[in-house]
């Protein structure tokens, strides 16, 4: 696991995912961008962190998006997906077990063990 899927999946597992995870991305990849473009990268790394780090595949991720019943449509279609997708993303990053893919521990918990 590399140090950019360890920031991503702590910004799933923080108290306000969603802040957390555009303040990375931003930091890291895009900073003068549209949100729209925001959205569908977030989207993409999302699925890679998924991909390389979940025992659950991305075509069960997709048919989950699909399935799951629509509660209001806000904005476009396109953008409706999206969101979604990247809320599927971020409960299944977030409610993984970390020990499971070899994530390592933060240096203040680490010291506070100790």
């Amino acid at each position: 696991m590399n140090k950019h899927d360890q920031l991503f999946i702590r910004a799933c597992k923080s108290k306000d995912p969603e802040k957390r995870l555009y303040s990375v991305l931003n930091r890291l990849y895009l900073r003068n961008t549209t949100p729209e473009f925001k959205r569908a990268n977030l989207m993409v790394v999302l699925a890679e962190v998924c991909d390389r780090n979940l025992p659950i595949s991305n075509t069960k991720l997709v048919i989950q998006v699909l399935t799951t019943p629509v509660q209001e449509l806000m904005g476009g279609a396109t953008e409706h997906m999206q969101n979604k997708l990247i809320r599927v993303l971020t409960a299944h990053i977030r409610y993984s077990l970390v020990s499971d893919s070899g994530f390592t521990v933060p240096a203040k918990v680490r010291n506070w063990q100790k």
